[in-house]
């Protein structure tokens, strides 16, 4: 394990995201010594990794990224978490379906309604940048012009998953 904190951190919540349970506790604690800026930068080095992992066709990114905003980002933003689980969703990412639930259920109706928008691709409702990208992607990968969405749910929602 590295020494630097945040490299430790880093590492462990690769581990996490990968589906390593035994990385769960440690990565919490590791989170808990990192300061605001820190744990920003640390959130913005996993979703450039994933986010790259995602554009190179490997499948199960959009889950992670969306748990990097959930659990690492603060202030939380479920709307952008919502639209993370729902991509992941619509690919059948481990544990996307029920993220996506749990996420939407905690938005307000106007901000539900402009993920669905968002994702379904509907331009009078100001979305469709999602869906158009993927359908004309034929890889699985992530809209490029995404990686600044997302922020999402408490950390808490989501320990069970690890």
């Amino acid at each position: 394990v590295p020494q630097d904190d945040q490299a430790a951190t880093y590492w462990a919540w690769r581990a996490r995201l990968a589906g390593e349970t035994r990385a769960i506790a440690v990565s919490d604690l590791l989170l808990e010594r990192l300061t605001e800026a820190a744990r920003a930068r640390l959130a913005d080095r996993l979703r450039a990794d994933l986010s790259a992992r995602a554009e190179d066709g490997m499948p199960g990114q959009f889950a992670a990224i969306g748990r990097v905003e959930a659990q690492l980002r603060l202030p939380a933003k479920m709307d952008e978490a919502a639209l993370w689980f729902t991509l992941g969703a619509a690919f059948e990412e481990p544990g996307a379906f029920a993220l996506r639930e749990v996420s939407m259920a905690e938005l307000e109706p106007k901000a539900r309604l402009a993920v669905h928008a968002e994702v379904s691709g509907r331009p009078e409702r100001g979305g469709g940048r999602v869906c158009q990208v993927v359908r004309s992607d034929a890889p699985k990968r992530p809209p490029r012009d995404l990686r600044a969405r997302l922020e999402a749910v408490s950390p808490l929602l989501f320990r069970a998953w690890g």
